[in-house]
């Protein structure tokens, strides 16, 4: 009977040991340099990011949280990082959309090189043209989004234009 209780203590204390190391190895790739794409915005663009907010955005009624989100990167201090309103769409770094785009995503910022959508940020080191940024209402309608969450996903997409990547 003793050697079973040993067997099970031990079994238990290898378990938890494993259980503890999990979540370490599992972020272990996301820090330094691997928490970003290994490719971007020039660091001069991110310095300052022309943002070019689409009327869909206020339609939506995303306006509060596309200004938390720029205001709260920008407000980082020790970073460089500016937004300043675009003119037009072709004049902007990052460019915002809202409106009803599926179920697949609830925000999606896609990088372009040139006019090319760029499909694998990590897959190359050449700076991007601009990032367009999306914001799926009806993802987020539909899965019951708070305010709270809406601002959370908007932010979220603001850092990858500004090079974050999403732990997977």
């Amino acid at each position: 009977m003793a050697k079973f209780i040993k067997k099970i203590v031990s079994v238990i204390v290898l378990f938890v040991t494993f259980s503890m190391l999990v979540p370490i190895l599992s972020f272990a790739a996301y820090t330094n340099n691997d928490a970003f794409f290994k490719s971007g915005l020039p660091k001069y663009v991110v310095g300052d990011c022309y943002v070019f907010v689409s009327d869909s955005v206020s339609n939506y009624g995303y306006s509060t949280y596309v200004s938390n989100a720029k205001s709260g990167w920008g407000g980082i201090s020790n970073a460089d990082v500016d937004f300043w309103p675009a003119g037009s769409a072709t004049d902007a770094d990052i460019r915002v959309y809202a409106g009803n785009y599926g179920l697949d995503y609830a925000g999606l910022a896609q990088p372009y090189q040139g006019d090319s959508l760029v499909t694998d940020p990590d897959a190359t080191t050449t700076n991007w043209s601009f990032v367009k940024i999306y914001l799926n209402d009806y993802y987020m309608d539909y899965y019951n989004y708070t305010n709270a969450n809406r601002n959370k996903t908007t932010i979220h997409e603001f850092g990858h234009v500004l090079g974050f990547a999403s732990p997977t």
